[in-house]
């Protein structure tokens, strides 16, 4: 799921996003996800980066698809309705969140990446150690 960068910035969404970012960047070049950045990735390298992925992702992720599965038409991350989606989502975030919790909430949002960050170094330190 992406967040097309032409949205307009507000509410929730900045603060989170501008406190997230600097980690984001640091999470996209660590070693076992840098190469995913590049065009002569190897079938590899795209192996370890997913299997460090699948670590982060897997429960979450089982948990969103049983959701939707639960009820369809909820959210359509790539469909025609995604962008409508995202804003109204954004906007129950908004809503939920009021403005003097905004700070508290980017700091969760930051240990979050925090945490991905640290299982990525534990993922690559695993790979340095297999045959």
């Amino acid at each position: 799921m992406f967040i097309r960068g032409d949205r307009q910035s507000g509410g929730l969404h900045h603060p989170l996003r501008q406190g997230t970012k600097p980690l984001h960047h640091i999470i996209d070049h660590r070693p076992v996800l840098a190469p995913l950045l590049r065009p002569d990735l190897t079938p590899v390298q795209y192996d370890h980066a997913l299997k460090a992925l699948h670590g982060v992702q897997a429960q979450p992720q089982a948990a969103i698809l049983e959701l939707f599965a639960r009820h369809p038409s909820l959210f359509d991350c790539n469909g025609p309705l995604s962008r409508q989606r995202w804003d109204e989502f954004f906007q129950f975030a908004d809503a939920a969140c009021p403005q003097q919790n905004w700070d508290s909430a980017a700091g969760a949002a930051t240990a979050t990446v925090e945490a991905i960050k640290a299982h990525l170094d534990a993922c690559r330190a695993r790979l340095a150690e297999s045959p």
